[in-house]
């Protein structure tokens, strides 16, 4: 579709003769022509992104209104998203397709859906302190979940349990040795003292 538009950068002076750019006045005025050439060519570049909503950037919001709803409030990958959808119309909404929808609020993506189709239902589980937004989640599944399908959101908190157990042997040696009056050796006590010291840590984490 963009086959019209060059996608190097302009130089009107490259189809011209070469001798041309020789005279200074006649360069000057053509680099400056290229210099607009460019500024255009860019700009259309730009718009033409627009038209296809995988590029959209500013005119998603054109999008918006044609499809009849507003996103304004959400971030760019969720309105494509859900714009898409919309066009789509004739498609279901997939498993995959409402877990990204709800990863959009969950900072680590760990939303997961289990299906359960004979009770038509759905669990949505996902990390509970990543979510940033429960309330924005619940109301994009309810927006693009089939009807008949009932869900409950599980959040899960994890948890961390750390013991640590540490033993310091302290070894303590004490020896009396006692003298008469003539200085010969009389008495000899040795005592050997082992001590054990245990030090426990324990850490927990919730996440």
């Amino acid at each position: 579709m963009d086959n019209f538009i060059r996608w190097k950068t302009v130089d009107i002076l490259k189809y011209l003769p070469f001798f041309i750019t020789k005279d200074e006045l006649f360069k000057t005025t053509n680099d400056a022509d290229s210099r607009e050439h460019e500024r255009i060519r860019v700009k259309l570049l730009k718009i033409l992104a627009q038209l296809n909503i995988q590029n959209a950037t500013d005119g998603i919001k054109l999008w918006d209104t044609f499809i009849g709803i507003d996103t304004s409030a959400d971030g760019i990958d969720v309105r494509r998203a859900r714009i898409i959808e919309r066009l789509n119309h004739n498609s279901s909404s997939t498993k995959e397709f409402l877990e990204y929808i709800a990863n959009q609020y969950i900072s680590d993506e760990s939303a997961r859906i289990s299906l359960f189709n004979e009770h038509y239902a759905m669990d949505l589980e996902f990390n509970k302190e990543m979510c940033f937004d429960l309330a924005k989640m619940k109301e994009a599944i309810d927006t693009y979940k089939p009807a008949h399908i009932a869900y409950r959101t599980i959040e899960v908190s994890s948890l961390s349990h750390d013991i640590q157990i540490g033993i310091f042997p302290c070894i303590s040696e004490s020896t009396y040795i006692g003298f008469n009056s003539s200085l010969s050796n009389e008495v000899i006590s040795l005592e050997l003292k082992t001590v054990n010291a245990l030090a426990i840590t324990e850490n927990t984490v919730i996440s």
